[in-house]
């Protein structure tokens, strides 16, 4: 069989072909690495004829978007190992595991340079392809820090040192002769002065702040519901 599609698997494959006779056994071919089906399988009969009819029947049925293809085999034509571990349970291998711990990790510090160079050679050669289409790319500011150096076939990766940058700091004896004086603050212009400005209220606007009555809130009254007369 081929062209198997995904959930159709050892076990499906028996109960299905099942109506068709006796299976005596289903080997479905599997990833080591990874324990998915790769796509075809073989189901062996217990009676030849059977066999036949279940391979002319099933060729290009169509099965979950899928045509599978049958083709029946004599049995001087299947390899002795074919049906080698058709009784082995479905296990899940450890591959996917394994490989989330190699990338979970700790590096060591010669593994981080090397990824680094590595990225820093693609960003280079996607910078030359897009300079060629009159595209601006700029290396990421990770990668731009590192400078790559190809030196008898072994690439080396040097890290740039940050800037430091160093402040000045003044003296109290400095700090007081940059401090104004007090006669340069008396020779600044009075701007308010000049324009007529003042921080300082009117009297008129004093009047009017006391004058103005505050307002209180008007009380509604209450009403009062009315009695109506009990009935004898």
């Amino acid at each position: 069989m081929g062209h198997i599609p995904h959930g159709f698997y050892e076990h499906q494959i028996k109960e299905y072909f099942s109506q068709f006779g006796a299976v005596n056994k289903v080997h479905l071919s599997r990833s080591k690495k990874t324990g998915h089906s790769k796509g075809y399988a073989f189901v062996q009969f217990a009676r030849e004829d059977v066999a036949k009819i279940a391979a002319s029947a099933m060729h290009n049925y169509l099965m979950f978007q899928r045509l599978i293809k049958c083709e029946f085999v004599e049995n001087d034509k299947v390899h002795p190992k074919t049906f080698h571990h058709a009784h082995r349970e479905i296990y899940k291998t450890r591959a996917p595991i394994n490989a989330a711990v190699k990338h979970n990790k700790d590096k060591t510090e010669e593994q981080i340079q090397k990824a680094k160079g590595r990225a820093l050679s693609r960003a280079k050669k996607a910078q030359s392809r897009f300079a060629e289409a009159g595209v601006e790319y700029d290396i990421p500011t990770e990668l731009a820090d590192t400078e790559m150096a190809v030196q008898k076939g072994k690439t080396s990766v040097v890290v740039k040192k940050p800037e430091t940058f160093v402040e000045e700091v003044k003296c109290e004896d400095e700090i007081e002769e940059d401090a104004p004086s007090s006669s340069d603050e008396d020779d600044e212009l009075d701007f308010d002065a000049m324009f007529g400005l003042s921080t300082t209220p009117s009297k008129k606007a004093v009047k009017r702040l006391k004058e103005t009555p505050k307002k209180t809130p008007k009380k509604t009254p209450k009403k009062t519901p009315k009695k109506t007369p009990k009935k004898k």
